[in-house]
């Protein structure tokens, strides 16, 4: 929650175009890959919640990262073609739950590029009434594997009422985002209503 409330309220500029205070939470639809959006570029961001800067390390060595619906992966992409803008990508913030202890009470947040998906395949993929593949993201880290930004905790606080500060800001906004409807994967998955992001 701090991470996304600081992504989107600290004049961050998007990681694509260069733009500031263009990100804004996600308008359009409801995907495993898009938390947030560039207003200027279409640019979205996904947010990861990890143990530490060091889990971080290692997961920017092997440059891939278990996340999310394959399926969401695949129509996110291809809406993403259709914008056609040239500035246009997807990201992973990776978002620690470990302080950084040389930069006091701070939690890094790091960003990387994601490059493609590949399907994540098991036995809990296929059930009786449903079809669940998840992705195998393959990704660039950026910014020399230095944090993008880093959240401040402060001592006294308050996690329940920032987490309920980013829940009403996401969803009082966007009540009506369209979803995947459940078991559209096994029949051929589509968007309900507005389909750009």
């Amino acid at each position: 929650a701090l991470a996304l409330h600081e992504a989107v309220n600290g004049s961050r500029p998007c990681l694509s175009c260069g733009k500031v205070g263009c990100l804004r939470w996600n308008s359009a639809l409801r995907s495993d890959f898009c938390n947030i959006i560039c207003d200027d570029c279409n640019s979205v961001y996904s947010l990861c919640c990890i143990a530490g800067s060091e889990k971080v390390r290692k997961v920017f060595k092997n440059k891939s990262h278990f996340r999310g619906s394959y399926a969401h992966f695949q129509q996110l992409r291809s809406l993403m073609n259709e914008t056609n803008h040239r500035d246009s990508k997807m990201f992973l913030l990776f978002a620690t739950r470990s302080p950084a202890h040389q930069r006091g009470n701070k939690l890094p947040v790091y960003a990387a590029q994601i490059m493609g998906a590949q399907p994540n395949l098991n036995s809990d993929s296929f059930s009786p009434d449903r079809i669940r593949i998840k992705s195998n993201v393959v990704f660039k880290p950026m910014l020399d594997e230095v944090a993008w930004f880093s959240v401040d905790v402060p001592n006294d606080l308050d996690v329940v009422g920032i987490s309920m500060e980013v829940f009403h800001a996401y969803f009082d906004a966007h009540e009506d985002k369209p979803t995947v409807e459940p078991g559209s994967e096994s029949k051929g998955s589509h968007w309900k209503g507005n389909e750009s992001c």
